[in-house]
């Protein structure tokens, strides 16, 4: 058995740095899948961590792992094959990891992804490969530097809630409104829009997916 043997029955693995009056306090939540070990309280002092590599190994060891939180770690960058380690993973929170995605990362091999967390990341783009989820529910793109959205995004039918606020976006594309009614969440906060009007936005997900449907050419 390996050294971490004793842990292949984990299906949650939440291992978070989080900033605060100065230090960096650390959650390492376990459980079966009903969720975070331990109340907000509990986080402080739970021990340091400053994840800087990826977690290869142990990763390995935890062939049912279904949900992984590395969020706000100086997780340095992710080798190209990482996420095939974790290819049943429904749930992974990069957010805060600047800089730590491979150029190009393989998030097609986990193909049972649901939720995908990539805030404050410095992406200037998309990750091609993300396209490619098509159990795809939640993308969170937040806190982010793009400033374009992809006509690939119809290709993820499966969503329902994607954030963009606070980027650097001015213009969508009309095929982004093929995702309706899937999307019943659209996050745009944040962002110079000028390709639709205000009076628009301020009307929600659904006035603005058909907004742009009904400017696809015919």
């Amino acid at each position: 058995m390996s050294s971490f043997g004793l842990f292949e029955w984990l299906t949650w693995l939440w291992i978070e740095g989080y900033f605060h009056d100065g230090w960096w306090p650390c959650l390492i939540g376990v459980g079966d899948g009903g969720g975070a070990t331990g109340s907000e309280g509990e986080r402080e002092g739970e021990g340091w961590n400053k994840i800087k590599d990826w977690p290869g190994a142990i990763l390995k060891s935890l062939p049912n792992l279904l949900c992984l939180k590395l969020d706000n770690n100086p997780l340095r960058q992710i080798p190209s094959d990482g996420f095939q380690a974790v290819s049943r993973v429904q749930v992974l929170d990069l957010s805060g990891n600047a800089s730590s995605l491979p150029e190009h990362p393989a998030f097609s091999s986990m193909s049972h992804l649901q939720e995908l967390y990539l805030r404050r990341m410095q992406l200037h783009e998309v990750p091609s490969d993300i396209f490619n989820l098509q159990q795809l529910r939640i993308l969170d793109l937040s806190q982010n530097s793009l400033q374009s959205v992809s006509v690939e995004f119809q290709r993820l039918t499966s969503l329902s809630e994607l954030g963009l606020s606070d980027n650097n976006i001015s213009v969508l594309p009309p095929e982004l409104g093929l995702l309706e009614p899937s999307l019943q969440a659209l996050r745009l906060d944040g962002n110079p829009m000028r390709s639709i009007r205000r009076t628009i936005l301020d009307r929600g997900t659904k006035a603005v997916l058909n907004y742009l449907k009904d400017k696809i050419p015919q």
